[in-house]
């Protein structure tokens, strides 16, 4: 290799994933002035080897549903959330797959993401972040019979479209699931069980009330 090529960053040359991202995102709050870096990834082969097996399953519950048009009612699956993520957990969760970047410097990148997003987004970008999927501006517009009377006055709104990326390929294949019941049968459940209990101790304190006042007497 010639001395005077130049050397590429060292977290572009790790395979990609956070370590790619981080770096996009940093190169892009240290060089505000620069257009957002668009990373290439080379194509490659996957080959399916199953999920994880410390993979936890997506739990879904089955109940019985109308339908308002037909007026015929059949079971459909509703999922069941496992719980929500926090940024800090999340930070951690990718501090563990092997990035060179502690918990402490992903959740301050991961901070900054939004508001660096929404500079760019303002300045009529869009963002690929890598494999995770796009940010693209888009607007909604009043007409107007002419050409020459529209203007900006016209623009009524402005939202962000985003595009999955090619890491949420396949979910359905990589997923496992398992059947539960549904959200208002457990809080019946646990209602049922609470209640129960609380009936046990108010039997328990009568008859224990009781052998004090036979002994009393």
């Amino acid at each position: 290799m010639q001395q005077n090529q130049k050397r590429r960053r060292p977290c572009l040359r790790r395979p990609e994933g956070q370590a790619q991202l981080l770096c996009t995102i940093t190169n892009l709050m240290t060089n505000p002035d620069s257009p957002p870096l668009h990373l290439r990834v080379p194509p490659k082969v996957e080959v399916w080897r199953g999920p994880p097996n410390n993979m936890k399953k997506i739990q879904y519950s089955v109940s019985l549903m109308k339908n308002p048009i037909k007026g015929t009612t059949k079971a459909y699956g509703n999922l069941q959330l496992t719980g929500v993520v926090t940024i800090t957990e999340l930070a951690s969760h990718m501090a563990e797959h092997n990035t060179v970047f502690s918990k402490g410097t992903i959740v301050g990148v991961l901070s900054d993401l939004g508001s660096c997003l929404r500079e760019l987004i303002l300045q009529g970008y869009k963002i690929q972040l890598a494999n995770i999927g796009s940010f693209e501006p888009t607007i909604s517009t009043k007409g107007e019979s002419k050409v020459e009377d529209f203007s900006a006055s016209n623009i009524t709104d402005m939202k962000v479209l985003f595009e999955l990326g090619t890491d949420f390929d396949n979910l359905l294949r990589d997923a496992q699931f398992e059947k539960t019941s549904t959200r208002a049968a457990q809080a019946k459940a646990v209602a049922d069980e609470t209640a129960a209990h609380a009936a046990k101790l108010a039997a328990l304190a009568e008859a224990e009330g009781a052998e004090g006042e036979g002994d009393g007497e």
